[in-house]
């Protein structure tokens, strides 16, 4: 057995590289002596150098300013200037590495270390990759200094009451230009973290006919900047509070490129009373068309609301990717019904609150002689983590035994994988429990057909991923 310290320094860079890279689970900040990249600086001599001359350790950037101001307050050595100092070592130690840098602030009382800390980041705008920050007034005046971001490819902009209650926060100040030389992005997301900041509307001027990819939760900014969306490939749309008719998706939009749209329909509490509920929804699928449309993630309470025929304007038959999450979910033959309009589809993720329901969702793509049988071209079948649970593995295994010819002649396209979703935020460990309860039940289910044979199939993958899609506003 080779000794750790004996490793070759790409193989030990590797590994390391896979122990830095920052969590939500772990601690956030790369300021932090007790952030990965600083803790492997201090296990030896060699490890130290290995590690400072690495610059790719050090080129995820995360700053959250009210833990390290907080921090100032309360430790009489942990100074505003040795902030910026640690915040210009890191910098430093990513030499040219292109940056993807996270800076949230979260409270009014950040923004002075904002102030500080902010020119020094700027310095290294030509280099940025993805920039992620908390919206406020000092964030944009510091945006001010770079006159180009050539590399900037993803941008997200938190929305939180710290911007949109401030006296500066006129109709004037209102338009943001700091971004229009930004030729590279591909991807936005506007994210309102607050409720009262889902209407807000600013005029944000950036190479919007250049974007890819757009998520936002802001229903202005949806309907606001629709029309430049001419090459949109992948469109990400929450709506979850308070709307009129008019607001939302009021004119026809054609999307001719568009080929993965989630949409995040809103719950009959977000509706006025006065109005339908189902009205709001068809209003939104009936304006929408995408021609191209090969994936479709719908996050609702349930499919009852949906209108039939669905009234989004796409070709069912070219949908190869489906996810559904549903919140309050009532059993009915609604789901089945959908299921059978999308035939070729081979990748389906299926989620929901309430764990009988979703059983008997599963149970619905069994197949029985007297049936036709749904989703004939399934290949890989993915539930959330949390989901792997009571009677769930149990009805997951018999499907995937099913479809793999164990239980009945083979009328579709073998199963291959069953993938179980993660959040991002809880790293691998409760994904590979859920694995092992799956190949324990697989293995128990298997043995008891001593008869099946896979006929030259290849073994079935029980596999892991996190998952973007785990979650939304309402939690799914």
């Amino acid at each position: 057995m080779i000794s750790i310290t004996n490793l070759p320094d790409d193989v030990l860079i590797a590994i390391f590289h896979e122990f830095s890279v920052p969590t939500e689970a772990g601690n956030p900040s790369s300021l932090d002596a007790r952030s990965p990249p600083w803790i492997l600086t201090c296990v030896s001599r060699s490890w130290r150098a290995l590690t400072i001359s690495a610059p790719m350790l050090w080129a995820k950037l995360r700053i959250p300013v009210l833990q390290h101001f907080l921090a100032s307050t309360h430790r009489h050595k942990y100074t505003t200037a040795a902030i910026v100092a640690r915040t210009q070592r890191v910098l430093e130690l990513t030499q040219k590495c292109k940056l993807d840098i996270a800076i949230s602030t979260e409270s009014s009382q950040a923004i002075p270390l904002l102030k500080k800390i902010m020119p020094i980041i700027c310095a290294t705008a030509p280099r940025w990759k993805r920039f992620t920050a908390d919206v406020s007034h000092a964030l944009f005046e510091a945006l001010q200094a770079p006159k180009f971001f050539p590399c900037l490819e993803h941008l997200e902009l938190n929305f939180s009451m710290i911007y949109v209650q401030s006296p500066a926060s006129d109709e004037a100040s209102t338009t943001i230009d700091c971004f229009r030389n930004a030729h590279a992005l591909r991807s936005l997301t506007l994210n309102a973290t607050d409720q009262e900041c889902h209407s807000f509307t600013l005029e944000l001027l950036l190479p919007w006919e250049h974007l890819t990819a757009y998520s936002t939760n802001m229903r202005h900014m949806l309907n606001h900047n629709f029309y430049l969306l001419s090459g949109i490939q992948q469109l990400h749309a929450e709506l979850h509070y308070e709307f009129s008719d008019d607001e939302v998706m009021a004119r026809r939009q054609v999307f001719p490129q568009l080929s993965t749209l989630h949409l995040d329909l809103p719950s009959y509490e977000a509706c006025e009373e006065s109005e339908p509920w189902n009205f709001h929804i068809a209003s939104i699928l009936k304006n929408l068309h995408a021609p191209s449309l090969a994936t479709l993630k719908l996050s609702i309470d349930n499919f009852q609301v949906v209108p039939k025929p669905l009234l989004l304007q796409c070709n069912l038959d070219n949908l190869s990717e489906l996810s559904i999450c549903e919140y309050l979910p009532i059993i009915s033959a609604d789901t089945l019904e959908f299921l059978r309009l999308t035939p070729n589809v081979e990748v389906l993720h299926i989620a929901g609150d309430d764990q009988e329901y979703l059983n008997a969702l599963l149970g619905d793509l069994l197949a029985f002689p007297s049936t036709p049988v749904a989703l004939p071209r399934l290949r890989v079948l993915c539930v959330n983590v949390n989901d792997v649970d009571i009677e769930c593995p149990h009805t997951i295994v018999k499907v995937a035994l099913q479809r793999r010819g164990a239980i009945a002649h083979k009328l579709w396209t073998p199963l291959e994988e069953v993938r179980v979703l993660g959040d991002p935020a809880f790293g691998h460990k409760d994904i590979g429990c859920a694995k092992s309860v799956l190949q324990r039940e697989y293995n128990r289910q298997k043995s008891l057909y001593p008869f099946y044979e896979d006929e030259g199939l290849p073994p079935l993958r029980i596999d892991g991923a996190e998952s973007g899609f785990w979650h939304t506003t309402r939690g799914c």
